[in-house]
């Protein structure tokens, strides 16, 4: 973990985190794919659970965002 720190500036979690957060973002802006369709995506278990890791790393919601 360590290393995976120096090497990246976060533990693999954190990173791993932002990897997601990107390509959530990245799909919402760039595709025509539905929130749900999404998270599924992503891997979470539904869009409530997507949508509420969004807007905590965020700030708003995966709608918001995409209208944004």
């Amino acid at each position: 973990i360590r290393i995976f720190r120096e090497a990246f500036g976060c533990p693999p979690m954190e990173y791993r985190l932002r990897r997601k957060q990107a390509a959530a973002e990245l799909l919402l802006a760039h595709s025509l794919l539905s929130v749900k369709e999404i998270a599924r995506e992503l891997g979470f278990c539904d869009q409530y659970a997507f949508s509420k890791f969004f807007r905590g790393r965020r700030g708003v919601s995966p709608g918001v965002f995409r209208k944004g």
